[in-house]
């Protein structure tokens, strides 16, 4: 879409936190999501300090994982870590992880790196627990923990996880009378972020054309978003998205879920970056 939009003239609205969507310099494109590169620095340091500086990578063989490995390595690195272990596995066509679980952590990691959809990234944890791992995990935002919880039977063997917080889980009241808004809608299933960020932006569009006064103006439009996004009510903006940066990309102290005692807790990136 990004190859013909602006000649076109349309606004594209991008749901995905791979960076390079702005990056590229496109006028008419507006990321939904914060860019997954903000929770890169603040989860090694979380990691960093409570269990140790070196890490094994057994995240998905996808395109995202490897743009998340890309970004993960240096960082790890500059902060003074050393990667131990590199082995992506195929996620999503495999259901015994074992043999590359196992070789990961011969390597003594203090933290394993993993992610890809909920359920396989559920079973790497899984077997690595079971193969006798007892560090920390960072999980990448592609897995939901709810979500891993239902195959690691709770959050025993999820302990240590540091990823994304499950909006069932955000206590903000903002956050909280959204998911009761959709539960009552959906027969009793849970909201997710994604669906709520999505939901956030449809204000911000429909703002956006107002402050704007045109509807099929995409310039104009995309130039009132980010005071559209800043006048946001707070019931329709549970993530409390801040602002749209300058090419383009959500702006938020997101709050994100890291297991501890038994208990998913919430924490802001500002919080950890400290």
């Amino acid at each position: 879409l990004q190859a013909f939009n602006e000649q076109e003239k349309f606004l594209v609205m991008a749901y995905s936190s791979v960076p390079r969507i702005t990056d590229a310099g496109n006028k008419l494109t507006i990321r939904i999501p914060p860019a997954y590169t903000g929770y890169i620095e603040p989860f090694i340091k979380a990691q960093m300090k409570r269990y140790g500086k070196n890490v094994a990578l057994t995240p998905a063989d996808h395109d995202y994982a490897k743009a998340w490995v890309q970004a993960f390595v240096p960082a790890w690195e500059s902060a003074g870590g050393k990667v131990v272990a590199n082995n992506p596995m195929s996620y999503t066509k495999a259901t015994d992880f074992y043999s590359g679980v196992s070789r990961a952590i011969s390597e003594k990691p203090d933290v394993m790196f993993v992610g890809g959809p909920s359920e396989p990234t559920a079973l790497v944890v899984k077997q690595a627990r079971e193969l006798g791992f007892k560090g920390g995990f960072i999980v990448m935002d592609q897995a939901k923990m709810d979500e891993m919880a239902r195959v690691t039977n709770g959050l025993a063997m999820l302990e240590g996880s540091i990823g994304v917080l499950p909006l069932v889980n955000d206590n903000r009241p903002a956050a909280q009378a959204f998911n009761g808004k959709y539960k009552k809608l959906h027969d009793g299933r849970d909201a997710t972020t994604e669906m709520s960020l999505n939901y956030t932006m449809v204000y911000a569009l429909a703002g956006a054309m107002k402050l704007a006064g045109t509807t099929s103006d995409a310039a104009a439009i995309r130039a009132k978003m980010p005071d559209a996004v800043k006048g946001l009510a707070k019931e329709v903006n549970p993530n409390e998205v801040d602002g749209i940066d300058a090419k383009g990309g959500s702006v938020a102290d997101t709050v994100v879920g890291w297991v501890q005692n038994g208990k998913i807790s919430q924490v802001r990136l500002s919080e950890l970056a400290k």
